[in-house]
């Protein structure tokens, strides 16, 4: 399975942690899954992801400039 998360333009740059969870229809953590380390809103992490600061492309403006 392959999922695609869309980060804000303006998320700070650091390191963050990467949970997963399966939710009910509203968004809220309901299943626990046959994992350890779930928190107490049975979110599982699987790791970290560092967000670098954004280094502007001379002549673009867009988000996704080569």
């Amino acid at each position: 399975m392959t999922s695609v998360f869309h980060l804000k333009k303006d998320l700070p740059a650091g390191l963050y942690d990467v949970r997963v969870a399966l939710v009910d229809d509203e968004g809220k953590p309901r299943t626990r899954l046959g994992i350890e380390g779930a928190d107490r809103e049975l979110r599982y992490g699987v790791g970290e992801i560092l967000i670098l600061p954004l280094e502007k492309v001379a002549g673009c403006d867009k988000a996704d400039c080569p």
